[in-house]
C-alpha cells in the first residue's frame, strides 16, 4: 500500500555565528516531524541549516520559489544577503501563485548595555522590529535562550501543521492556537474575540480541551482587565470541564488562574485555599516547575498577611523543588493540558 507524505520546506537565514541556533533549528523541526507531523503524513523539510546546504542567498538564484516557510533570525545585525532573502520572501508570500504560506521573523535578546548604544547594525534590526510591532501584518517572536526558540519554532510548526489539515490559514478567528499567539502579543480585544467565537464554533459539540483553553484564557484576559466576575466564571467553567474530562493539567492551571484573581481582589483566603488544590494537584503529577510556581504565590499570600516568616519557609520548599518557577506572569492559561 503507497503512503502519500505532503512536504514543505522551511528555510532558515542566521548569522553564521548562531550555531547553536541553526542545530537547534534542524533538531527541532525532525524531532517535530517523527513525534506529530509524519504519523499525520506532513513531512517539514528543514534548508540552511546544514552548512552542505546551499544558503537563503543561493536559493535566490536557484529554487527560493519552491519554499513554504521563511524563518529569519536576527541578533545584532543583518548577516550578508538575509535583507534581499527577508524581502523577495515576503513578495513571494504575497504572490497567490508562489508556495511561500509565512515568513516568521524571530529577534534575538541583546545584551542591555547594547541598547544604549546599538550601532548602525543593530540600529537596523530594531527598526525592523519596531515596524513589524506597528503595522501588526507580519507576526514576529522574541527569545533570550535556546528552549524558548525550540518551544516557538514548535509552536509555529503545530500551526502550520493545522493549516495542512485544515485547508485555511490559522490566522482564521476560529482557531484557538491563533487566540493565543495574540494574546502573547498582548492584543487582547482580538484574542477574546477569537476565543469567542471559538466557542461559538464548538457549539453544543463534546467538551474539549479547546473549550477548557478558550474559557482559560478568557478567564486570563478578564482579570487582567480586572472584570473579576466575568474572569470567576470563565475560569469555573474551565475548572468544571477540566474536572469532567479529567485532565489534571487544566484543572492545576484553572486554580491558579483562581488564585491570581483572588490576589488581584485582596482575598487572601480564597487565594490561599485554591492555591493549596492546584499544589494538590502539581505534587501528584510531579511537575517540579508548577509546584515552585504555587509555593511562590502562597508565599506571596503569606507576605501580604504580614507573616514573612511563613513566606520564606514556603520560598525554601520552592527553591527545594530544584526548577525555576513555571508561569511567572500568569497571564497566559496553558494550551498543553
Amino acid at each position: 500500500m503507497s503512503l502519500t507524505v505532503t512536504a514543505y520546506r522551511v528555510l532558515i537565514e542566521l548569522d553564521e555565528e548562531l550555531d547553536d541556533e541553526r542545530l537547534a533549528f534542524g533538531d527541532t523541526i525532525h524531532d517535530y516531524n517523527f513525534a506529530e507531523a509524519l504519523p499525520r503524513d506532513v513531512l517539514f523539510v528543514p534548508i540552511g541549516w546544514d552548512p552542505a546546504v546551499p544558503s537563503a542567498q543561493k536559493l535566490l538564484d536557484d529554487d527560493f520559489e519552491q519554499v513554504d516557510f521563511f524563518v529569519l533570525i536576527l541578533w545584532d545585525r543583518w548577516p550578508a544577503g538575509a535583507k534581499e532573502a527577508y524581502e523577495f520572501a515576503l513578495k513571494c508570500r504575497d504572490d497567490p501563485a508562489m508556495p511561500m504560506r509565512h515568513v516568521m521573523p524571530f529577534f534575538k535578546a541583546v545584551e542591555p548595555r547594547q541598547l544604549s548604544d546599538p550601532g548602525p547594525g543593530l540600529e537596523e534590526v530594531l527598526r525592523l522590529k519596531d515596524k513589524l510591532e506597528a503595522e501588526r501584518r507580519t507576526r514576529f517572536e522574541s527569545f533570550a535562550t535556546l528552549d524558548t526558540f525550540r518551544s516557538r519554532l514548535r509552536w509555529h510548526l503545530s500551526r502550520w501543521l493545522i493549516e495542512h489539515e485544515t485547508g485555511q490559514r490559522t490566522g482564521a478567528p476560529e482557531h484557538i492556537e491563533y487566540g493565543l499567539e495574540l494574546q502573547r502579543q498582548a492584543m487582547l480585544d482580538q484574542a477574546e474575540e477569537v476565543y469567542l467565537q471559538a466557542i461559538k464554533r464548538l457549539g453544543d459539540r463534546s467538551p474539549s480541551r479547546e473549550h477548557i483553553v478558550a474559557y482559560g484564557n478568557l478567564g486570563a484576559i478578564y482579570r487582567r482587565r480586572r472584570k473579576f466576575a466575568e474572569a470567576e466564571e470563565m475560569f469555573h467553567k474551565a475548572l468544571d470541564l477540566s474536572q469532567e474530562l479529567e485532565r489534571p493539567r487544566g484543572i492545576a492551571a484553572s486554580y491558579g488562574g483562581l488564585g491570581l484573581l483572588h490576589l488581584r481582589r485582596n482575598d487572601l483566603d480564597k487565594a490561599e485555599e485554591v492555591y493549596r488544590c492546584a499544589l494538590d494537584v502539581e505534587i501528584e503529577l510531579g511537575r517540579g516547575r508548577a509546584m515552585a510556581w504555587v509555593y511562590e504565590n502562597l508565599a506571596l499570600v503569606q507576605d501580604l498577611r504580614g507573616d514573612h516568616e511563613k513566606a520564606e519557609e514556603l520560598r525554601r520548599l520552592a527553591r527545594a523543588v530544584g526548577e525555576e518557577a513555571e508561569y511567572p506572569e500568569g497571564e497566559l492559561f496553558p494550551d498543553d493540558i
